[in-house]
């Protein structure tokens, strides 16, 4: 029989393996090894398993059963994204919105903020590859980890320059700890404290900070990586989105490149 590629993610998973439970990582301190890699470690405002009622299991014990996704009203894309050829969410995933209740409404965007994945260095372009990471992605921040309600960023951007559709714009994201009111998550795929995004990537940034940043009314100064939070708010200490992204920031954000 032949095993799929979900067959063998969620068998890893199972299994307890971290290779797939990536993102911006508290830097260890010295002498100490570096905490397992997880997506979004750290950023949500809950970790508390969702509502959905108790179930008794063969050896007496009760477990937490999660009540069915929140199937969402369609939320339509303003017309101003049309040129950034978003791939949406069904496109990489079959659940269509968040899983219980602990979930909020993202109000209006104030705040635009820059992650990496921050796992392992990312080397492939392909659709397949980059639906099976985000999937990855999904189960590490809704079951494997944190128990969120859904993957913790907006947008994802992939090697290729792609832009993928991640937790509906209409719910806070789960990428700022104690900051994610108002604030529009975009994580990058790939670890850029080991390598460089692509220039693909760099291209596809620009060009959705250029969009959104028209279109939410943000001004420059609201703007941020993930490691510019820290003297904001109380969040986690991280050098996300690593030193070669946080680089090419500096260069991002001018009136040149994004207006």
């Amino acid at each position: 029989m032949t095993t799929t590629r979900r067959e063998l993610l969620l068998a890893a998973l199972g299994a307890g393996t971290t290779a797939l439970l990536a993102g911006c990582v508290t830097p260890p301190k010295n002498g100490q090894a570096a905490a397992t890699a997880r997506p979004g470690v750290d950023f949500g405002r809950s970790r508390k398993p969702p509502a959905g009622g108790m179930v008794a299991t063969p050896g007496g014990a009760t477990k937490v059963i999660p009540p069915p996704p929140i199937q969402p009203q369609p939320q339509p894309t303003p017309s101003s994204f049309a040129d950034l050829n978003i791939l949406p969410r069904s496109s990489w995933t079959s659940v269509r919105g968040p899983v219980g209740a602990d979930i909020h409404p993202l109000g209006d965007v104030k705040h635009i903020t820059i992650h990496h994945e921050g796992w392992k260095a990312v080397t492939f372009e392909d659709k397949a590859s980059t639906i099976d990471r985000l999937e990855g992605i999904r189960l590490a921040h809704t079951v494997n980890s944190h128990n969120w309600a859904d993957i913790g960023y907006h947008f994802v951007i992939d090697r290729a320059g792609r832009i993928w559709e991640g937790r509906s714009l209409k719910y806070q994201g789960a990428h700022v700890a104690n900051c994610n009111e108002n604030n529009l998550g975009i994580m990058v795929l790939g670890d850029f404290g080991v390598q460089n995004p692509s220039q693909a990537q760099l291209d596809s940034l620009s060009a959705a900070l250029r969009v959104f940043k028209a279109h939410y009314k943000v001004p420059m100064s609201e703007i941020f990586t993930h490691q510019e939070w820290r003297s904001r708010c109380r969040t986690t200490n991280t050098d996300c989105p690593g030193r070669s992204l946080q680089a090419q920031m500096a260069r991002i954000r001018t009136k040149e490149v994004i207006g």
